[in-house]
C-alpha cells in the first residue's frame, strides 16, 4: 500500500516464522519492520494523513482465525505499541479508513460456520478509536475487501450473493448501509478488489 504522499510503501512479510508489517522507501528499499506481533500482522493500510497504519494481528500465540483483530499504530515510530481497536472473538481483516480518516471499514467473519464452513462475511464501521462498531452490511452472504469512494460516500466490495450466482461479483453500497447496487453483470465471471 503506497502511502499517501507517494514516498513509502507499507506491505507485509515474513520475519523470524512470523509476517510483520515493514515500510520501505518508494522504490522498495530500505525496508523497516514496525511490528513485533507475536503471530502475525497483516492487511496494513494508513491513514489519509500518513500518521497511522491500519493492520490486523493475533495478538498473543497460538493464533486461531477468530483471533484476528484490527489494530492500529503511529507510522512515525517504528515497533510503536499498537492500540487494539476490536474485540469481538471474529475474524476481521482489511481495515481501510474512509478519505476524511473520520471512519474506519473492515470485513469481519460474522458466521464462521455459514455456507458450509466458508462462512459469511460482512462489512463494519467504526471511529478511528474503534468506538461506535455498527454493520455496514451482514446479510449472510460473502462480502469482502472495501474500498472508499475518494468523496467517502460509498464503498466499493465484491461479494457472492448465493441466490444470484456462486461467483464474485462487484458492488456498491452508501457508507449509511442503504443503496446496495451491483456493478457487475451476474454470468460475467469472477469479479473482485474494486479499488478507488
Amino acid at each position: 500500500e503506497w502511502s499517501p504522499d507517494g514516498t513509502k510503501l507499507a506491505m507485509f512479510g515474513s520475519y523470524q516464522c512470523t509476517l510483520q508489517i515493514f515500510v520501505t522507501d518508494a522504490s522498495g528499499g530500505n525496508a523497516v519492520r514496525y511490528t513485533n506481533q507475536p503471530v502475525l500482522a497483516t492487511d496494513v493500510s494508513w491513514s489519509p494523513d500518513g500518521s497511522t497504519l491500519l493492520f490486523n494481528a493475533c495478538p498473543a500465540s497460538p493464533c486461531a482465525p477468530r483471533d484476528y483483530e484490527i489494530f492500529a499504530m503511529s507510522a512515525a515510530t517504528p515497533l510503536a505499541t499498537p492500540t487494539r481497536l476490536t474485540v469481538d472473538g471474529l475474524a476481521d481483516y482489511d481495515p481501510y479508513y474512509s478519505p476524511d480518516g473520520s471512519t474506519i471499514a473492515w470485513l469481519t467473519k460474522t458466521n464462521p460456520t455459514a455456507h458450509g464452513g466458508v462462512g459469511a462475511w460482512g462489512i463494519r464501521l467504526a471511529d478511528p478509536n474503534g468506538s461506535n462498531v455498527r454493520p455496514l452490511i451482514d446479510d449472510g452472504q460473502i462480502n469482502s475487501k472495501p474500498a472508499w469512494s475518494l468523496d467517502g460516500a460509498n464503498i466499493y466490495f465484491h461479494r457472492i450473493n448465493f441466490a444470484e450466482e456462486l461467483a464474485f461479483g462487484v458492488f456498491r453500497i452508501g457508507k449509511t448501509g442503504a443503496g446496495l447496487t451491483r456493478l457487475t453483470s451476474v454470468g460475467t465471471g469472477i469479479n473482485e478488489f474494486p479499488a478507488n
